[in-house]
């Protein structure tokens, strides 16, 4: 397993990322917010993502992640190649009447973590997109009032 930064023209808001996740059967799109001038929120699109996780582990947990062995650190993007999470879903996979072993060959492993939370994703690719409006979405709890149950 291999992690590597991705590169991208955007640099993820360290301290109010508030990432929220839109998907169907086939696209995921996740919303955070991002470094700029206009503090101005960016679309990402995953597209033909097979799972995600969201959630757990911040910045005060994030040393002792299993990733933490490849100095992963927050408010980055990531791609992990051979990808143990690949590999798991690709052994399921093969009891599948139609199982197609050069089909998981286009998946890629991608991970975003945020200041509270981690963002990851088995998916062919992703592009930065406005095709979707997340203007009319909203929350009436903050996640930071969900989050005791963490403390102990």
């Amino acid at each position: 397993m291999k992690l590597e930064m991705i590169n991208t023209d955007f640099w993820i808001d360290e301290h109010n990322a508030n990432p929220i996740i839109l998907c169907d059967t086939r696209n995921l799109y996740l919303k955070f917010n991002i470094e700029n001038d206009d503090n101005n929120s960016i679309i990402l699109k995953f597209k033909n993502y097979v799972i995600y996780k969201f959630g757990f582990s911040g910045h005060e947990t994030i040393p002792y992640h299993k990733y933490s062995e490849y100095n992963i650190t927050t408010s980055t993007f990531y791609n992990i190649k051979s990808s143990y999470w690949i590999n798991e879903l690709k052994n399921i996979a093969t009891q599948h009447p139609r199982y197609d072993e050069k089909k998981w060959d286009s998946y890629n492993h991608f991970i975003i973590t945020f200041e509270d939370e981690m963002f990851e994703c088995i998916a062919e690719k992703y592009e930065v997109t406005n095709e979707v409006n997340f203007d009319n979405i909203s929350f009436e709890n903050s996640r930071e009032d969900d989050l005791d149950f963490l403390e102990i």
